[in-house]
């Protein structure tokens, strides 16, 4: 005599909520567009208008930046990609000299002198 597992079909409850039509999306809107979607968009518009990418880029993140009804996580992106090509990314990893010793990769902090 074997006992059905608790989640075999004959004790499974029905799914709340109302299945998706065949055919239908669940997500009919898809994936949200966000700063990424935005960058390239405004990228193809500089580059149509002959404007300097790098310039039109920085401008966008800036603008993005400063614009206080822009959703948070968006303007946290921004001011991200603003730092990341302002000063450059910080190296995570810095090679170890032959014969020291240690046998990886030490972690070096990240060290700069921000200037403007």
């Amino acid at each position: 005599m074997s006992i059905p597992a608790e989640n075999s079909s004959e004790t499974a409850a029905t799914v709340p909520g109302r299945p998706f039509e065949k055919g239908r999306s669940g997500n009919p809107g898809g994936r949200p567009k966000g700063i990424a979607h935005a960058t390239r968009e405004v990228l193809r518009q500089a580059v149509a208008e002959g404007e300097d990418p790098s310039l039109a880029i920085i401008r966008f993140y800036a603008s993005v930046l400063g614009d206080r009804n822009e959703k948070t996580v968006l303007r946290v992106q921004a001011a991200d990609r603003l730092a990341d090509r302002g000063w450059g990314k910080p190296p995570m990893f810095a090679p170890v000299a032959a014969g020291s010793g240690v046998t990886q990769c030490a972690r070096v902090p990240p060290h700069r002198e921000l200037t403007p």
